[in-house]
């Protein structure tokens, strides 16, 4: 069992590592979007437009930063977008639980949604949308 969890670890940590950056600076772009947004807009629809201007962001920098792929970058931004649409679920839902059922106020919400899709997002990209094999695993070789 651990020789397996290390097999895991050795693989992908590389490619979480990046994707963590990634993910890091697309959750600014998120959460700036939504704050300047919030301003003029519902709650909900400032969260909704943030998320889909983050996952754009997102996707450019999981392209050429990330991941590899075999796909055409048309496929790839297809599937990019109806698989962050379960994780925007998960997002949203997030965001809504704590919002609008808990009462919390409106950017700890998003910022807890937000980090509630990460992990999703990863799977997704690493998994689904891309190729197996990150930028980050052929740019850095073992020793």
């Amino acid at each position: 069992m651990w020789k397996s969890i290390h097999q895991v670890l050795d693989r992908y940590a590389l490619s979480l590592a990046v994707y963590f950056i990634v993910a890091g600076a697309s959750a600014l772009i998120e959460w700036t979007t939504f704050f300047l947004l919030y301003a003029s807009l519902s709650p909900f629809t400032a969260a909704i437009a943030a998320f889909f201007v983050a996952t754009a962001v997102n996707f450019v920098l999981s392209r050429r930063l990330a991941f590899k792929s075999n796909r055409s970058g048309g496929q790839e931004f297809v599937l990019l977008f109806v698989l962050s649409a379960v994780a925007f679920l998960v997002n949203l839902g997030a965001f809504t639980l704590l919002f609008a059922l808990v009462g919390i106020h409106p950017m700890i919400a998003k910022i807890v949604g937000t980090c509630a899709g990460f992990a999703a997002n990863y799977v997704f990209r690493q998994f689904v949308i891309f190729f197996r094999a990150s930028h980050a695993s052929l740019q850095f070789p073992r020793c």
